[in-house]
């Protein structure tokens, strides 16, 4: 069986209703905050004048792999990986 990412907190091991994040994670820059509301909760963009009308212009930053990919991305290592339960036991202490 794959391994299950998480869409509230995009971890990797569980699904939503085994969740215990607190808040949303941002899938674009692993904030506080759903990715929908980036432009206006992120350090990045939150003062941006422009921040309605434009997209972010940073990169983004994996909350996985430290990549500059979202979270949810399938080029992402843990998403290539995602066959392989040993490989992330070794990885996520959780899941050890």
């Amino acid at each position: 069986p794959l391994v299950p990412q998480c869409n509230v907190c995009y971890g990797w091991g569980h699904v939503r209703r085994n969740c215990r994040a607190r808040n949303p994670v941002c899938a674009r820059c692993g904030g506080p905050h759903k990715a929908s509301a980036h432009n206006h909760l992120a350090a990045c963009c939150r003062e941006r004048p422009d921040r309605d009308t434009a997209p972010c212009a940073c990169p983004p930053r994996c909350r996985n792999c430290n990549g500059a990919h979202y979270a949810h991305d399938r080029a992402c290592e843990f998403a290539r990986h995602r066959s392989n339960w040993d490989w992330y036991r070794s990885r996520v202490p959780s899941l050890a």
